[in-house]
């Protein structure tokens, strides 16, 4: 389980719990704590990123690893493109398949924000929206949703170098909000677009629902 960095560092309960959901399905998952060092790819820094990166990536193979479970879109993205033989999953699939992870009454209708790098992958934004379902909400779309999705104004570290264009577009997401919270699945989509309206993660729908 590779949480990443965002998710660990935000929502440390959530992830321990997470970790625990897991287990049930796969006794021995074990879990790795660090970066996938993206920023630092789309900021340019190949070479740091390829080190960086390679360093982790051999680390999980040389202990026998053959699937890396995700949390984090952006991680999802990075082990993808670059983990070569490793598998590729996210906890989001295997989350679904368990139902229910409370039976605390919820009700009410969200919106789901669909992070940018995961917009052509449909069977994670499928179970996504099945777990907020499964867990008692109901789903509005925004209009730009899935393939259209609009990015929260964190991607590519946009924010580093132009903090107005990079918030315009939580301005801009903002505009199409209609419901009382939006349910999303990175950790930094969450922080960024909370910045212009309530705004939380699927995870604390799951293990923080009050």
């Amino acid at each position: 389980f590779f949480p990443g960095c965002a998710l660990s560092g935000t929502r440390p309960e959530q992830t321990r719990h997470v970790f625990e959901s897991l287990q049930q399905q796969i006794p021995n998952v074990g879990i790795v704590l660090d970066c996938c060092t993206k920023p630092s790819h789309d900021l340019g820094r190949q070479d740091y990123f390829s080190a960086m990166f390679g360093e982790l990536k051999s680390y999980l193979l040389a202990q026998g690893i053959k699937q890396v479970l995700v949390a984090c879109p952006n991680c999802y993205q990075v082990f993808s493109e670059y983990g070569g033989v490793l598998e590729t999953r996210t906890i989001y699939e295997l989350l679904d398949a368990q139902g229910p992870a409370n039976d605390i009454p919820i009700s009410g209708t969200v919106h789901v924000h669909d992070p940018c790098v995961t917009r052509f992958v449909g069977p994670v934004q499928q179970a996504v929206r099945s777990l907020i379902e499964k867990n008692g909400l109901q789903i509005s779309e925004t209009r730009h949703n899935r393939k259209t999705t609009l990015c929260c104004g964190e991607g590519g570290a946009v924010g580093c170098f132009s903090p107005e264009l990079s918030k315009s577009w939580g301005v801009k997401w903002n505009k199409e909000v209609s419901t009382n919270r939006t349910l999303t699945y990175c950790a930094g989509c969450a922080n960024y677009l909370g910045q212009h309206a309530p705004t939380s993660h699927v995870l604390d729908l799951l293990y923080a629902p009050v």
